[in-house]
């Protein structure tokens, strides 16, 4: 359905008629005054600039859906009702735990504690000028592509604040019992030092007991790409190589226990921040190993009343003076998250170097 045919459309609907030339300004001021009186008599379902905004908002969504992020792997997501700074509590047993019942029958009474941790939201957004004569030469074409792009801005926004987040934290704990953190040259990302993150994972505790959860994923960036397929999917690992030699082949302890997530937020320092800024601790050895976000939240993702997809919306149709010195119309984009750092319990950082 084209844009000619949906000005057509709303001239019809309020009883009128057009015998013009297809396209031209008289249609386009007809639709104008057609519109007015659609506004009128309340029918706004069938003005032009509410069905242009769905269109775009239509348009926007699968760019948006389909844009490679990785976020919502990693991500335990929220709903939020307003900006203000929003506290995340998860409530924790105490250390005694569940005690034996006694011959009286009495059950003891358990401690409860929490950890908590604050973010808050924040409005990413923008706007593009369409000009009059894209508008004119256009048949639908424009309102599909650029809601699209918007949408995929938005997706590539989402996933640098959640990495800037991610990588920015500074608590690490680098020994003691609760260790998320691993460096030195053994820390390289083989099958040794994945076991000793694995170790370093399993051994949490919270109050004295197990986590009670494994590790998960396996992040990466691009630069180790390969090394993570080998070491999630491959079976048998070569484990000597000599020439005229038998070759020996072991089992990969590894394989199918987590699932590979790659982003080159880790480690392509080209990569730039809404602001022109680097992102924070990039490293082409850099890896982590981390819980089920459902289980441990280790980021929190907060949208406003829940709503991941942000918003596409219209004006200057027809009138061509959203702005008066711009003869054109405007969409803009805009969307309400906000990310903050969860528990410290569910991954294990690796320098790897």
């Amino acid at each position: 359905f084209g844009l000619h045919d949906l000005c057509h459309a709303v001239i019809r609907a309020a009883g009128r008629t057009y015998a013009g030339s297809h396209g031209g300004l008289g249609m386009l001021s007809l639709t104008r005054e057609c519109d007015a009186e659609l506004r009128a008599s309340g029918m706004t379902t069938l003005t032009l600039p509410y069905a242009l905004g769905n269109i775009a908002n239509k348009s926007l969504l699968p760019r948006f859906e389909n844009a490679e992020t990785v976020w919502r792997k990693l991500a335990t997501v929220r709903s939020l009702k307003d900006f203000k700074p929003a506290t995340t509590v998860r409530f924790l047993l105490g250390a005694e735990g569940l005690k034996k019942v006694g011959k009286d029958g009495r059950l003891q009474h358990l401690a409860l504690g929490d950890s908590s941790s604050t973010y808050s939201l924040g409005t990413r957004g923008g706007i593009i000028a369409i000009t009059r004569t894209d508008y004119l030469n256009d048949d639908l074409g424009v309102f599909t592509e650029v809601p699209g792009l918007m949408g995929e801005l938005f997706a590539v926004a989402l996933e640098e604040e959640f990495f800037k987040v991610y990588m920015g934290r500074t608590d690490w704990i680098t020994s003691g019992t609760n260790q998320n953190s691993q460096t030195g040259a053994g820390t390289a990302l083989d099958i040794t030092s994945l076991t000793a993150a694995q170790l370093l994972f399993g051994n949490r505790v919270i109050n004295n007991r197990p986590i009670t959860t494994s590790a998960k994923f396996l992040v990466v960036g691009t630069a180790l790409k390969v090394k993570g397929m080998d070491l999630t999917t491959q079976q048998k690992i070569l484990a000597s190589v000599t020439k005229n030699a038998n070759q020996e082949f072991t089992n990969n302890p590894h394989a199918g226990t987590l699932d590979l997530v790659i982003t080159p937020y880790l480690n392509n320092t080209a990569i730039k921040d809404a602001d022109g800024a680097a992102i924070s601790g990039q490293s082409t050895t850099l890896w982590f190993l981390q819980a089920d976000p459902n289980v441990l939240p280790t980021e929190i993702v907060g949208f406003l009343n829940g709503r991941q997809a942000p918003y596409v919306e219209v004006d200057g149709i027809g009138t061509w003076n959203s702005e008066f010195d711009v003869l054109g119309c405007q969409m803009r984009v805009f969307g309400d998250f906000g990310v903050g750092a969860g528990e410290t319990y569910g991954v294990v950082r690796s320098i790897g170097a």
